[in-house]
């Protein structure tokens, strides 16, 4: 790193083992206004937000592949930056990628050219203020196909006219976000980018251009509210978002509520608290994980000199919009709680704000409307926000769509002859949503362990270890591993080897651990450890520690 201002010399610091090397010079005040500061630097292949991917392991098998994941302090690996959510910055950028490779980025395309040489000249502009942690590149042999004026898809060849159709609802999900928060979508284009499956999440909300992991390409359409998540995002985290890294349940919270909002203008009213069901037993998982007193299940974690990636969990997702959905009763119900956000989203837009910036804003608004301002009196705010474990209030659903899912899965459970009832379940299921069927075997996962004989009828019924469905088949082997079913073992490593979604990776890993041992596990993943990104191979490898 070679860093100037007015001739002053910066030099780097000393080395923290999660935070990295900062980057320090004494720089003299300037006379008024603002400074230019140049650095001059190159990026290690070595980066930890970076994933290079050899022709073999990208989708074509002609071609290398490059992404990014700086979320959530990985953007300092790439560049010298102030990389925090509380900082935020617009940026211009000119890449070079040999043709036919294309490079996109987390802002929009200016312009693109062929170089003397044969490059591929690309130049790209943010405009709008954004932090570190959003910035992304991708480079691969990409084509894209249009959903509408402002959303496309972006993926391999192969896969572009698969994730036109599964995400053909993202232009439906964006106007509906621009409704239910009063503020227009800010930042032009939102196209949607299929990455090969070592990416590590299912979906990045990188402005302009949101990742998702091909694990999302059901065929059928049913994976999408991943897509209406990171939409959301554009509004609750990109737009308003936390100012640090304990606040980070303001950004997935908030896009839980949202997301779950989004959803029911496609697929109707029931969905929102069916779906908030799924995830209150999520946030359980989360917790019975970590332990009850761990103090990553606090809603605002104390993070400092801490990896932020070390305390990810679905605790900020569901414990945040479990506050959020207890607010919204106290209040009046949906329709006061989103007149309310409508307002602090054009309060807040485009700054980072902390979990006493949201409370001050939403008690002086709802101060004004004496029965609310009444009812919010009773929140204990110290034990939502600080207290480890599941939340100080149990909310009580609407388990109407639940109910049914229940009684299927209890009456193949109470069946005389299962391997009848298994058929019967088959055809009671064909026409349910996704999330009603995984609802069905979470039931089962409840009364678990069951027998293998039962479940391999159950398999051979619903076809589940073979499943293109990647949320069911995750599910499944969650209750074939708890319930000792070993023949799933192939299935299981296969989709292990397939891709490298942490969200089903870290689970399966360490179920693997404890049926076939913690030896097998590490043999396992050490053989494939290089499939995974830099951020799966570090968390897969504590699990296994």
């Amino acid at each position: 790193i070679n860093a100037e201002y007015m001739g002053v010399a910066a030099e780097a610091g000393t080395a923290h083992e999660a935070l990295g090397r900062p980057l320090r010079g004494a720089l003299p005040q300037p006379a008024e206004g603002a400074f230019a500061l140049r650095i001059t630097y190159q990026t290690s292949p070595e980066a930890t937000a970076l994933c290079w991917l050899r022709p073999e392991q990208s989708d074509g098998g002609e071609h290398p592949f490059l992404f990014s994941q700086c979320q959530a302090i990985h953007a300092r690996s790439v560049m010298p930056c102030q990389d925090t959510p509380s900082v935020r910055f617009t940026y211009d950028s000119v890449v070079s990628v040999p043709s036919p490779l294309r490079a996109l980025m987390s802002a929009l395309v200016v312009s693109e050219s062929e170089a003397a040489d044969g490059r591929r000249v690309c130049t790209f502009k943010q405009p709008v203020p954004m932090p570190s942690y959003l910035v992304a590149l991708v480079v691969g042999e990409l084509v894209s196909k249009d959903v509408s004026e402002r959303c496309r898809v972006w993926a391999h060849p192969s896969k572009v006219e698969l994730a036109r159709y599964d995400f053909d609802e993202t232009e439906k999900f964006v106007a509906a976000g621009e409704e239910l928060t009063g503020n227009p979508y800010a930042w032009g284009r939102y196209d949607v980018l299929v990455l090969p499956g070592s990416f590590p999440y299912g979906g990045m909300e990188n402005p302009c251009l949101t990742f998702v992991t091909p694990t999302l390409l059901s065929g059928d359409r049913s994976l999408a509210d991943v897509v209406a998540h990171e939409v959301a995002h554009s509004w609750t985290g990109n737009l308003v978002g936390n100012a640090t890294w304990d606040d980070f349940w303001l950004n997935e919270g908030f896009t839980m509520y949202l997301q779950r909002c989004i959803v029911c203008t496609q697929r109707g009213e029931d969905f929102f608290e069916f779906d908030s069901i799924l995830g209150w037993d999520g946030l359980e998982g989360s917790v019975k994980t970590f332990g009850p007193t761990h103090p990553y299940t606090a809603l605002r974690p104390v993070l400092d000199q801490v990896d932020p990636d070390d305390s990810f969990s679905r605790v900020p997702y569901e414990k945040g919009f479990n506050l959020l959905f207890y607010l919204t009763r106290l209040v009046g119900g949906r329709a006061e709680f989103i007149a309310w956000l409508k307002t602090y989203i054009a309060e807040y837009r485009t700054r980072a704000i902390t979990s006493a910036d949201f409370k001050r804003h939403f008690l002086s608004y709802f101060s004004q409307k004496p029965a609310a301002a009444a009812a919010l009196e009773e929140v204990d705010w110290a034990a939502w926000y600080d207290s480890p474990g599941m939340p100080p209030v149990t909310p009580r659903f609407d388990t109407k769509l639940a109910d049914a899912c229940t009684a299927l899965a209890d009456s193949w459970l109470d069946a005389p002859s299962r391997d009848a009832a298994s058929a019967t379940v088959a055809l009671s299921i064909e026409q349910w949503h996704t999330k009603q069927k995984l609802h069905f075997l979470l039931r089962l996962q409840q009364k678990a362990p069951l027998s293998p004989k039962d479940l391999a009828s159950l398999d051979q019924a619903l076809g589940l270890s073979v499943s293109r469905n990647c949320d069911l088949r995750f599910s499944w082997f969650v209750l074939a591993l708890t319930s000792k079913y070993l023949e799933v073992r192939p299935h299981l490593e296969e989709f292990l080897t397939q891709q490298g979604r942490m969200k089903y990776v870290r689970p399966l890993y360490r179920l693997h651990a404890e049926t076939f041992g913690i030896d097998a596990a590490r043999s396992f993943f050490a053989a494939h450890k290089p499939r995974y990104h830099n951020i799966a191979q570090k968390m897969i490898g504590k699990d296994l520690m």
